[in-house]
C-alpha cells in the first residue's frame, strides 16, 4: 500500500459528496421503507391468522417492523433534518443505505428470512448452528472494525498518513475511543469468557464456511451463549449502534450507560480512505 505525501500547509477537510440530491434520496428511501413495512405487515397477520401472535413467522415479522419504523425511520428523519452538505455527507454513510444490497439485504441478513425461487422473502427459521454462523460473522466485521479503528488512531499520528478531517483531534479521539469501548463488550454479551480467548485471535471467515459448520454440529458445539441464540437478542445491540448514539446494558452486576456515534466513525474512516486514494493517485501521477 503506497504511502500518501504529507499535505503542504493547512490540513483542510476533504469534501464527501452524496450519491444524488439529499431530499430526493430521503423521499426515495422513505417509501422504501413504507414498502417493507406494508410488506411483512401484511405478512404478520397472515401468520397470526394461521397460528397466533406468538407464532415465530409472526414474531420475526413484527420485528422487522419495529426495526424499521422504530430505528431506521427516525434516524433517516434525523439526518433529514439536517441543513447544508452534512444532510448528504450523513446520508452518504447510514447503515444499511451505504451499501449496494441496501436494506433488502440488512434484512435478509439479520432476520429468519430468505428468498424464494421468484425473489419474495418469506420466513425461514434458523436452527441454533445457523444462528452462530450470523453471529459470529457479526463478531468477525467488529474485529475489523477494531482494526480499523486501530489504522485511524495510528494515521492520526503519522504526518504522512494523516488525513484532513471536519472533526478536530479531540472530536475524533472521542468518536474512536467511544466506539471502541462499546463494539468490545459485543464480544462479552455474545461469547463466554472461555470461548472469547478461544476463538477471538483467529475468529476468521473460515470459520463459518460449511465445513467447518459440519464439523461443529457432529461435535454439538456451540460457542455462543445459550440465551443469545434462544432469543436472537444480538441483534439490539447492533441495531443501537448501527441507529442510535447510546445505550445502557448490565457489565457484570452494574448498569452502565454507553455513548456513541457511529455515523461520525463512517465519516472519519472515509475521510481516511479518499484521502489515502488521491494521495496514491497523486503519487502515482507524479
Amino acid at each position: 500500500m503506497p504511502t500518501p505525501p504529507p499535505d503542504s500547509g493547512r490540513i483542510a477537510p476533504i469534501q464527501l459528496s452524496a450519491l444524488g440530491d439529499p431530499d430526493e434520496t430521503i423521499a426515495r428511501l422513505r417509501e422504501e421503507i413504507r414498502g417493507w413495512d406494508a410488506y411483512w405487515a401484511q405478512k404478520q397477520k397472515l401468520a397470526e391468522t394461521a397460528a397466533g401472535s406468538e407464532a415465530p413467522e409472526a414474531t420475526e415479522a413484527a420485528q422487522i417492523r419495529r426495526l424499521l419504523r422504530g430505528l431506521i425511520a427516525p434516524k433517516l428523519d434525523d439526518i433529514a433534518a439536517r441543513s447544508g452538505e452534512r444532510k448528504g455527507l450523513y446520508l452518504n454513510v447510514m447503515v444499511p443505505f451505504d451499501t449496494t444490497g441496501g436494506l433488502r439485504d440488512f434484512l435478509l441478513h439479520f432476520f429468519q428470512i430468505a428468498e424464494t425461487d421468484q425473489g419474495a422473502p418469506e420466513y425461514a427459521l434458523r436452527d441454533p448452528f445457523e444462528r452462530e454462523v450470523y453471529v459470529l460473522y457479526d463478531l468477525f466485521r467488529v474485529k475489523k472494525t477494531l482494526e480499523v479503528i486501530g489504522a485511524l488512531k495510528a494515521a492520526r499520528n503519522d504526518p504522512l498518513r494523516k488525513f484532513p478531517s471536519l472533526f478536530s483531534e479531540e472530536e475524533i479521539a472521542t468518536i474512536l475511543d467511544s466506539l471502541t469501548t462499546v463494539l468490545e463488550l459485543l464480544f462479552a454479551q455474545c461469547l463466554p469468557e472461555r470461548h472469547r480467548r478461544e476463538i477471538l485471535p483467529g475468529l476468521s471467515p473460515a470459520m463459518l464456511q460449511a465445513r467447518s459448520l459440519l464439523e461443529r454440529r457432529e461435535r454439538n458445539l456451540l460457542y455462543t451463549f445459550p440465551h443469545v441464540l434462544e432469543k436472537y437478542d444480538y441483534r439490539r445491540f447492533f441495531f443501537l449502534i448501527f441507529f442510535k448514539e447510546g445505550l445502557r446494558t448490565r457489565v457484570g452486576t452494574e448498569e452502565r450507560d454507553f455513548k456513541f456515534n457511529f455515523i461520525h466513525f463512517q465519516i472519519i474512516k472515509q475521510e481516511f480512505i479518499v484521502h489515502w486514494l488521491t494521495g496514491a493517485l497523486r503519487t502515482n501521477s507524479a
